[in-house]
Order: structure tokens, then C-alpha cells, then sequence
């Protein structure tokens, strides 16, 4: 299992993968191998303060510091390490080393009713613990827009299709569309492989394919379960407590 390589960085429109890293009470950094293989312990944080969120990365994605794109999940409670939480992106923030700079996507759960927050936790938490060892490190106000949010995922994940080669990236792209779309859609989506491979064929073929375009079957999504076993009130006060 390769984290970074083998899972979709998006399975439904304007809603993304996000592979767990760290969670809520961590004061250990952990972060993904660079090759995408495990999860390793880097470093302790400093003991005075524990992550506040989770946090970790959309699979397929390069940033402009050529890592996955990073993300800070606002969740009421832990989620485990290495799974996958859908997010809805909301904003962004800009993390300044010298002369590196890297956008991070903050988000919630897909199946959150949060639409706003205020993110003083996350920038103390990154000023003051994960890059406390960091000189000159900065981190740019909150830019509270989900559709810029969206875009910087977009070019991240597309950056990363322009950093395969070949066959490699004709195959990833025909198993994306095939998980993605529906037969129709790939058949009007313009400049992909699936869509400009094309060949000859027998009237008898052209034919059953007018017929499967006729009555279309839509790949089924899975849906956001809704969580069970959680008390409503905790939820809720926690969520309030980012509203402020």
C-alpha cells in the first residue's frame, strides 16, 4: 500500500481525500515517509503543546514545496493515523520558511455542518511548536475561500499527473476516470486518453454503444456515512469552540 500514490485524491465533486498524520492530543510529529510507504515518528513537539486538529495530506498532489498537499482537518475528536477522512476545504493559509513558501488547505469533515471558523489555534500551534525550531518562520493570515481552496488542490494534483511519464500517466489517468466518471461523461470529456483513444469500429459496435449512451448507469459514489455513537452536545460545543 502506497499512501501517497494509490489513493484517489478525490472521489466526488468539490470533496477530497485526506490521509491522517497527526490527530487531536498529539505532541509528536509524525508525517508520511517520502515515498509513501509508512508513517514515521519525527520529532517530539515541545511538551507545552499538543496538536489541536487533525492534520495530514490529499494523496496524488504535489505542493510547491514538492510534498503532498497539506491539510489541517478541524475534527471534534481524534481520527486514527493513516485513515482516510473526506474534507471540505473552506480556506487557506500560507506557511512562510525563508525563502520556501507553501499554501495549507484548512478544512472540516465532509460530513460537518461547519462552514466558518477562526483559526488562531492553528497558526499558534505552527508558529509556536511545529516549526519552533524554524527561524524566520511565517504564517500568512486566514483566506477564507473554498472555491481558492479547491484551485490550489486542483494544481497540486495536477502537478503531480505532469510528474508521470508515459504509460504510467495514460494507465492513472484511465483508472481515475473509470472510478470518477460515467461512461458519458468520459466520452464528452475532451483531451484525456480515455477520450481521444479511438479506433475503428464495426457498425454493429458503434450500434451497442449508441445504445449504452441512451440509458447511461452512473457509477454509484458512497456516500458520507453519518457517525453514530457520538453525544451531540460534545460535538457541538467543540465545533462552537472554533467559532470563536
Amino acid at each position: 500500500m502506497n499512501y501517497i500514490n494509490d489513493i484517489l485524491f478525490s472521489e466526488e465533486d468539490g470533496i477530497f481525500n485526506c490521509v491522517v498524520e497527526m490527530t487531536n492530543g498529539d505532541n509528536v510529529e509524525y508525517a508520511i515517509e517520502p515515498k509513501g510507504r509508512y508513517l514515521e515518528a519525527v520529532r517530539a513537539l515541545d511538551p507545552v503543546f499538543v496538536c489541536p486538529f487533525t492534520f495530514g495530506f490529499i494523496p496524488q498532489t504535489i505542493s510547491t514545496d514538492l510534498k503532498p498537499t497539506k491539510v489541517v482537518v478541524i475534527t471534534p475528536a481524534p481520527l486514527q493515523k493513516l485513515s482516510v477522512v473526506k474534507i471540505r476545504p473552506l480556506g487557506t493559509i500560507t506557511v512562510v520558511r525563508g525563502s520556501d513558501e507553501a499554501d495549507m488547505i484548512i478544512s472540516v469533515p465532509a460530513y460537518s455542518s461547519l462552514k466558518r471558523i477562526s483559526v488562531g489555534k492553528v497558526t499558534s500551534f505552527f508558529k509556536n511548536a511545529y516549526y519552533s525550531d524554524v527561524k524566520d518562520v511565517k504564517v500568512k493570515d486566514y483566506f477564507p475561500d473554498p472555491s481558492f481552496a479547491r484551485q490550489i488542490i486542483e494544481e497540486d494534483h495536477q502537478e503531480y499527473l505532469d510528474s508521470l511519464r508515459g504509460e504510467a500517466a495514460e494507465s492513472y489517468e484511465e483508472d481515475y476516470a473509470s472510478a470518477f466518471y460515467s461512461p458519458v461523461q468520459v466520452a464528452q470529456t475532451e483531451g484525456t486518453p480515455i477520450a481521444s483513444t479511438t479506433t475503428e469500429e464495426t457498425p454493429a459496435v458503434k450500434e451497442e454503444e449508441q445504445k449504452e449512451v441512451a440509458s447511461p448507469q452512473e457509477p454509484e459514489i458512497p456516500a458520507v456515512e453519518e457517525t453514530t455513537g457520538v453525544e451531540q452536545a460534545p460535538v457541538e460545543d467543540i465545533e462552537n469552540e472554533w467559532l470563536s
